[in-house]
């Protein structure tokens, strides 16, 4: 019976030798596993990357979607309180002009102000 138990004790002390030989592949295995489970499965490190991307560029275009908003209030507020914006508006865009006036138009870079003969700026 002392041989049975002294074997028993032979083998866990072998067992407990062999595990921490072991341990230390053991844990970088795991490790390994870990670190490339990132890489392949559904949120990886390569679609974090794409969507911070993706978020920078949507930020970058919001910047110039408030910038352009700016204008255009800066542009209504002109229209609404400054008669030579509107009336400098209403030359260029539309093509109006005071019945006074007479429009030379030279070459193909003049604009086209077919119908706007009829357009005039009033005084009023």
């Amino acid at each position: 019976m002392w041989e049975l138990s002294h074997l028993a004790k032979g083998r866990s002390c072998g067992y407990v030798a062999l595990m921490k030989r072991l341990s230390p592949y053991i844990m970088v295995s795991l490790a390994l596993v870990s670190v490339s489970s990132l890489f392949v499965g559904d949120t990886t490190v390569s679609t974090v990357l794409q969507l911070q991307g993706q978020r920078e560029s949507a930020r970058a275009r919001n910047k110039e979607v408030v910038d352009y908003v700016q204008e255009l209030r800066e542009h209504v507020y002109l229209m609404s309180h400054d008669r030579r914006f509107l009336e400098q508006a209403a030359r260029n865009e539309l093509g109006m002009m005071h019945d006074d006036e007479i429009v030379f138009a030279f070459g193909e870079s003049a604009p086209d102000r077919q119908g706007a003969g009829n357009a005039s700026l009033s005084s009023k």
